[in-house]
């Protein structure tokens, strides 16, 4: 699950309010403003269900490579006990 500091709600409100003081409104969520250009530039334009179902990707994503890289080695090791057998 998706993590940060910033949340994706909070992410959306501050967008809306950058013009009224980005510097107060940012410590006052406790997010430094390199972070908050960062996420802005990864989620712009995205609404809150959107950045949580692309959180929800990622983690199936990983658990898929992990899947993935579980069976490769099932089958290196089953390789391997049949290229000693012959």
């Amino acid at each position: 699950m998706c993590r940060s500091k910033l949340a994706r709600s909070i992410l959306a409100a501050l967008s809306e309010k950058r013009s009224r003081g980005l510097a107060n409104l940012l410590q006052c969520h406790g997010v430094g403003e390199p972070t908050f250009v960062d996420r802005l530039s990864k989620y712009a334009g995205a609404s809150v269900p959107d950045s949580k179902r692309l959180c929800e990707l990622k983690v199936e994503h990983c658990t898929l490579n992990r899947m993935h890289t579980d069976l490769a080695l099932v089958s290196a090791a089953i390789n391997d006990v049949r290229t000693r057998q012959l």
